[in-house]
């Protein structure tokens, strides 16, 4: 829980960094705040995604060792 509490105030802190810009109107700064969060949301998904991959392929591997000890006792 601490770990997660940890890397949402490092992602607020990247969007409100990618957000304080004082050169932009009212409307310029929605659309570039809009743009910051679909950004790193971007960035989220693909590291979820190639961690979910990871622990799949782990899973694979230690079913098909544990399949194959299996199949080496019955013989």
């Amino acid at each position: 829980m601490l770990l997660s509490g940890a890397i949402a105030n490092y992602l607020a802190g990247v969007i409100a960094d990618q957000t304080s810009q004082a050169s932009f109107d009212a409307s310029g700064a929605i659309n570039y705040s809009i743009n910051a969060y679909i950004e790193v949301f971007d960035q989220i998904t693909w590291g979820a995604l190639a961690c979910v991959g990871l622990v799949l392929m782990i899973w694979l591997y230690q079913a098909l060792k544990f399949r194959n000890r299996a199949l080496a006792l019955e013989s």
